[in-house]
Protein backbone atom coordinates (compact mmCIF):
# COMPACT_ATOMS: atom_id res chain seq x y z
CA UNK A 1 0.00 0.00 0.00
CA UNK A 2 1.54 3.24 -1.41
CA UNK A 3 1.62 6.66 1.02
CA UNK A 4 -1.01 9.23 -0.21
CA UNK A 5 -0.16 12.82 0.80
CA UNK A 6 -2.27 15.65 0.24
CA UNK A 7 -1.26 19.59 0.65
CA UNK A 8 -4.05 21.93 1.63
CA UNK A 9 -2.06 24.65 2.21
CA UNK A 10 -1.63 27.06 -0.75
CA UNK A 11 -1.93 25.17 -3.73
CA UNK A 12 -3.70 21.88 -3.42
CA UNK A 13 -1.38 19.01 -4.02
CA UNK A 14 -1.86 14.88 -4.13
CA UNK A 15 0.64 12.65 -4.69
CA UNK A 16 0.36 9.27 -4.29
CA UNK A 17 3.87 6.91 -4.39
CA UNK A 18 5.27 9.90 -7.07
CA UNK A 19 6.11 13.73 -7.35
CA UNK A 20 3.33 15.54 -6.64
CA UNK A 21 0.66 16.89 -9.31
CA UNK A 22 -1.46 20.52 -8.72
CA UNK A 23 -5.18 20.69 -9.19
CA UNK A 24 -7.01 23.50 -9.44
CA UNK A 25 -10.25 22.49 -7.11
CA UNK A 26 -12.92 25.31 -6.40
CA UNK A 27 -13.06 26.44 -2.62
CA UNK A 28 -16.33 24.21 -1.57
CA UNK A 29 -14.43 21.12 -3.06
CA UNK A 30 -11.56 21.91 -1.23
CA UNK A 31 -13.34 22.56 1.93
CA UNK A 32 -14.63 18.96 1.38
CA UNK A 33 -11.52 17.81 0.89
CA UNK A 34 -10.05 19.01 3.99
CA UNK A 35 -13.71 17.60 5.77
CA UNK A 36 -12.96 14.33 4.82
CA UNK A 37 -9.25 13.76 5.43
CA UNK A 38 -9.95 15.11 8.63
CA UNK A 39 -12.62 13.11 9.84
CA UNK A 40 -11.61 10.13 7.48
CA UNK A 41 -12.61 7.58 10.81
CA UNK A 42 -16.41 8.35 10.12
CA UNK A 43 -18.89 7.97 7.16
CA UNK A 44 -21.10 10.99 6.44
CA UNK A 45 -24.19 10.45 4.48
CA UNK A 46 -23.86 12.43 1.39
CA UNK A 47 -26.74 14.67 2.26
CA UNK A 48 -25.17 15.84 5.40
CA UNK A 49 -21.81 16.87 3.61
CA UNK A 50 -23.71 18.41 1.17
CA UNK A 51 -26.07 20.20 3.12
CA UNK A 52 -23.02 21.48 5.07
CA UNK A 53 -21.06 22.56 2.21
CA UNK A 54 -23.62 23.54 -0.49
CA UNK A 55 -26.33 24.16 2.23
CA UNK A 56 -27.97 27.28 0.06
CA UNK A 57 -28.20 24.84 -3.13
CA UNK A 58 -31.66 22.63 -3.52
CA UNK A 59 -31.65 19.06 -3.45
CA UNK A 60 -32.25 19.32 -7.54
CA UNK A 61 -29.55 21.02 -8.11
CA UNK A 62 -26.65 18.31 -6.83
CA UNK A 63 -28.23 15.05 -8.46
CA UNK A 64 -26.53 15.46 -11.76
Amino acid sequence: MGVLRIQLFGTVRVSHDGPPQSTRLIHAVQSLLAWLVLHRRRTYARETLAGLFWGEQTEAHGVA
